[in-house]
């Protein structure tokens, strides 16, 4: 599943970290999208997949094509 948590002026970044620590699931990898981090997200992405982790993209405004990418995954 993905979600989005879309949230001006806000970091939910503890309260999704606060979640993993309540469920007793690993802490999410958290990656700032920006030049370069795209490789490193979907890394992220493809390993979170498979181990059933999380992934929390923060700034993802700067890599849309990302997006559009992550969004249509079959």
């Amino acid at each position: 599943p993905v979600i989005f948590l879309l949230s001006r002026g806000a970091d939910p970044t503890e309260a999704v970290e606060a979640l993993a620590k309540k469920k007793k699931i690993p802490p999410p990898a958290v990656i700032s999208l920006g030049e370069g981090q795209d490789i490193i997200a979907k890394r992220q992405l493809e390993l979170a997949a498979k181990e059933g982790t999380w992934v929390l993209l923060q700034n993802c405004e700067l890599m849309l094509a990302l997006m559009d990418e992550v969004c249509f995954l079959n």
